[in-house]
């Protein structure tokens, strides 16, 4: 849903004692590397959501909490791991804005990864996401019809691994107090 609705789950959770969150959602990726229904764990996230700025005010990217980001690697080894670009726009980057976001080293686009991570490093939470790329965007000129193409059983998959992922951190943690 965006920045600020992410930024208000947020404070939420921290103020009712969560210490740690998981991001799961979707990203348009805009690397050749990336297909549909592939998963990424975000190493790190290009803020260009205006919400992380009411945060830091020069934070240019944003970062899980290692631990936790490393342990979602360990379960989920099919999953890439990549920098993106959270942003507050639905559908409307040019491939001149996805060209620059390539430079940047970033391989696809979403709209809270970058504030969930930042207020989660600001309130002093353990913050991760995981991402199924939704779609792949052309990097050609000339306009490519868009098509939706993450069936239900894809998406289904997707939230059946991401609970099965949670619940194995989940029983970790209680194996290691």
């Amino acid at each position: 849903r965006g920045a600020p609705q992410a930024a208000d789950t947020l404070e939420t959770l921290a103020e009712l004692g969560v210490k740690t969150i998981i991001s799961v959602g979707m990203i348009g990726a805009f690397h050749p590397a990336f297909h549909v229904g592939d998963i990424l764990i975000p190493s790190h996230a290009l803020a260009e959501e205006g919400t992380s700025h009411h945060y830091y005010e020069d934070l240019i990217f944003a970062y899980p909490a290692h631990p936790l980001w490393e342990e979602l690697k360990n379960l989920l080894p099919q999953a890439k791991s990549e920098p993106i670009v959270s942003c507050d726009t639905i559908y409307r980057q040019t491939l001149r804005k996805e060209e620059q976001w390539r430079r940047q080293g970033c391989v696809g686009v979403d709209m809270e990864t970058s504030a969930i991570m930042s207020i989660g490093n600001y309130r002093h939470l353990q913050t991760a996401a995981i991402l199924m790329v939704s779609d792949v965007h052309s990097h050609e000129t000339e306009h490519c019809a868009w098509e939706w193409k993450v069936t239900d059983a894809m998406r289904e998959a997707f939230t059946r691994t991401c609970i099965s992922c949670v619940q194995r951190l989940s029983s970790d943690k209680e194996i290691t107090k």
